[in-house]
């Protein structure tokens, strides 16, 4: 394998992969002035599998996005690109927690993570732990990593208030024809009485001025404790010289739900506000309770 050919990999790579369903540390101010609950936003430990999260302090598995590229996709590009593209996963938990001074449960903390498999367990690592850990990667499968953990900086945490919590993940999805860069925006609310979470998610696009959001397609009530697959598309057209663009790699879906949630016209521009006020931000909290108190269909 030459030189050439490798860094167009590696380019290769972390384009598709910063476009997964990525979860991360982020921003710890909100960007809102409704008055925050402590909600504090961490790294997930190395070494954790996520079938024994509750062992590290996390009451809540939320989402584990796996990265997945159908045949038509893999044979666009080598082989080796298509294993490393799809070895990381991310991982996205919670830790509910009931307040002494009420005895009402409330959200204290996500977790988020990269993970890969390791003898056959999902094990969240770090470029400094994977070694010890046994993942024994070579060096453009750690630029990747390396990458990947610069990625979950960009997370954004929009609004937190009583219950709840919002935040934002850049993404790059399908739009007609081409791929663009969008945000998918994550609501989770926290039962007071039982510690039940409740976890939505749904796409935003970016208008003009970028900083501009648009609601679309549905709400989505997300399937608790799940692993998805985040399917790759890749766009050759967004190739040049033989290296890719940011928007080369997509992400075709938004996790698999239990049910879908229509928002009414009207209502659409509460969903892509940047940042929410109080009665904003239990409005729209309000109206996502009324729509899953329905039960799935």
């Amino acid at each position: 394998m030459t030189h050439a050919t490798l860094r167009t990999q590696c380019f290769v790579l972390l384009l598709g992969a910063s476009v997964l369903c990525s979860q991360g540390s982020v921003h710890a101010q909100p960007t809102t002035n409704a008055a925050p609950p402590p909600i504090r936003l961490e790294r997930i430990a190395p070494g954790m599998t996520t079938d024994a999260a509750a062992n590290a302090g996390w009451s809540h598995l939320v989402l584990v996005s796996q990265p997945a590229m159908a045949p038509d996709q893999r044979a666009k590009v080598s082989q080796y690109t298509v294993d490393v593209a799809t070895r990381f996963f991310t991982v996205n938990t919670a830790r509910v927690q009931r307040n002494p001074a009420t005895q009402q449960f409330q959200l204290t903390a996500l977790g988020f993570g990269l993970g890969t498999y390791l003898n056959g367990r999902q094990v969240v690592i770090s470029p400094e732990s994977q070694a010890q850990l046994g993942a024994n990667l070579d060096w453009i499968e750690r630029f990747v990593l390396n990458h990947l953990q610069g990625k979950l900086n960009e997370i954004r945490l929009v609004a937190a208030w009583g219950q709840g919590v919002i935040i934002d993940t850049p993404i790059v999805m399908p739009l007609g024809s081409r791929h663009v860069a969008a945000t998918i925006r994550y609501a989770h609310h926290v039962e007071p009485a039982t510690g039940q979470l409740t976890s939505y998610v749904w796409r935003l696009d970016h208008g003009a001025p970028a900083e501009t959001l648009q609601l679309h397609g549905d709400v989505h009530w997300l399937q608790p404790g799940l692993t998805c697959p985040a399917a790759l598309q890749v766009d050759l057209a967004e190739y040049h010289l033989g290296f890719p663009t940011e928007v080369a790699f997509a992400v075709t879906h938004i996790p698999p739900t239990v049910r879908t949630i229509p928002v009414p016209p009207e209502g659409a521009s509460l969903f892509a506000q940047p940042r929410y006020t109080l009665a904003e931000a239990q409005r729209m909290e309000a109206f996502l309770l009324s729509q899953a108190r329905t039960g799935p269909p």
